[in-house]
């Protein structure tokens, strides 16, 4: 009888300072960083599977990993839903995973979510709450690039925002200082022309061989150009030509029509 009575009696003891209660707690925080573990290198295994163009089992294994409890893998399987892969596509299977990825912690989700309702995919379309989505996204940690720069648009052409050229030029920055090269092409714009910045071509020059280091054929050209006619930089025919010739690199035809003309000249 005392073997069984000390086990319930320490127990009893136990539980009055509240170690009971701990030990318990320790055990779920345990089981349930066991769980995270678990998904996050589920997540792994199903980026590994669609680097290699296995889609199906990405699929599989972002839907296990969101499964337990990783908003990440939410986003990811939402947008394979959303373009196909993998899966048979379903927009609105897409928004709400998105949705489940961005209501528990992952902004990217919230920013792919925004897409949907800009688009009218899977949702009622309304840029005003793809707005506050791509703010979300934006705003949450270091922020997701592509939803500072959408939402950037939207400040730019007041679609469902308030029309504002300021916060437009603030977001592409925002945008830009993460590498996005179409957020320093715009930025750049905005400074050429005086848009919610002051107008400085020397600024705009900065951005747009930021854009075009970035490899965007525009930011390229925009800096060829400024080279040429000397504005914000000393004018140089050889170092407009540079640029020109990359642009080309990139596709872009007026490049390698612009490249020809100078060359044409004898511009070395």
């Amino acid at each position: 009888m005392m073997k069984a009575i000390f086990p319930l009696f320490l127990i009893i003891i136990l539980s009055l300072y509240g170690l009971t209660a701990c030990t318990h707690e320790e055990s779920d925080n345990q089981t349930q960083k066991s769980t995270t573990e678990s998904a996050k290198d589920l997540f792994v295994q199903a980026y590994e599977s669609d680097k290699k163009g296995d889609t199906l089992r990405a699929a599989q294994l972002y839907e296990q990993a969101c499964d337990n409890g990783l908003p990440q893998a939410c986003g990811a399987l939402g947008l394979m839903y959303a373009t196909g892969e993998g899966v048979e596509q379903d927009y609105a299977k897409a928004a709400q995973l998105m949705e489940q990825g961005c209501d528990n912690g992952d902004f990217v989700s919230c920013g792919a979510w925004g897409e949907l309702y800009e688009k009218g995919q899977g949702v009622e379309q309304s840029y005003a709450q793809a707005a506050k989505l791509y703010e979300r996204a934006c705003d949450n940690g270091n922020g997701d690039a592509s939803a500072c720069y959408n939402l950037g648009l939207y400040y730019f052409n007041g679609q469902g925002v308030r029309h504002s050229y300021t916060k437009a030029a603030q977001l592409w920055q925002q945008a830009c200082d993460n590498d996005l090269a179409m957020a320093c092409f715009n930025l750049g714009n905005s400074h050429y022309n005086g848009h919610g910045v002051e107008k400085s071509y020397q600024q705009a020059a900065k951005l747009y061989e930021q854009a075009c280091n970035g490899g965007l054929a525009d930011g390229c050209m925009q800096i060829g150009s400024l080279y040429r006619d000397g504005e914000g930089v000393r004018q140089n025919f050889s170092t407009a030509k540079e640029y020109y010739g990359k642009a080309c690199d990139m596709g872009e035809q007026q490049g390698c029509y612009q490249y020809k003309v100078l060359n044409q000249k004898g511009v070395q």
